[in-house]
């Protein structure tokens, strides 16, 4: 039989090493906008009861849904988030607000409200905060670290859910810092 997961790290032990894995790599954004353009919006225009022609959604909205709304490897959530976009545009087909629903990068928000993940800056990084960067399940997060010196005995204190390789790479920082 063939299964899928998102993680073989709940799969337990004994059964994942009769298993035969095979990994595939996260689709790209241009993947997912077509993905999105060809299959899943008018799947979900359908589930919503919109007629063709009633709801017309540009490439790059559907594309600042991708990098806006959703983090994922999959295409699940960007399902989840065409049919809610779907949903709030029937309703206003409903109320009799527009014919024809017109979704761009400029109004999206007023569909999907505030975006979710901000893109990655490379801004200048203040006084006291870094740059860090995580894997995730997603590829991986850019993370800010702060930190602050006080008086004391030179005492380094870690706080926050910090997993063994940040807390790797924190000490490894601190001894380049007092070489």
């Amino acid at each position: 039989f063939i299964t899928t997961a998102n993680t073989t790290s709940t799969i337990p032990r004994p059964l994942l090493d009769r298993m035969e894995v095979i990994e595939l790599a996260s689709y790209t954004d241009e993947e997912k906008l077509e993905i999105a353009r060809r299959y899943l919006l008018p799947k979900q225009m359908k589930e919503s009861g919109l007629k063709k022609g009633s709801l017309r959604v540009s490439p790059e909205a559907i594309r600042e849904l991708i990098t806006g709304y959703t983090k994922e490897s999959g295409v699940r959530n960007l399902e989840r988030e065409l049919g809610r976009l779907c949903r709030k545009a029937a309703i206003r087909l409903v109320r009799r607000e527009a014919k024809v629903i017109k979704v761009t990068p400029e109004n999206l928000t007023d569909f999907m409200g505030v975006r979710r993940y901000l893109p990655p800056s490379v801004i200048k990084n203040p006084v006291g905060l870094v740059n860090g960067l995580a894997w995730t399940e997603a590829g991986g997060e850019l993370l800010e670290v702060e930190v602050n010196v006080m008086e004391g005995a030179g005492k380094l204190e870690l706080t926050g859910n910090l997993g063994d390789v940040m807390k790797e790479s924190v000490h490894a920082a601190l001894s380049c810092l007092r070489s």
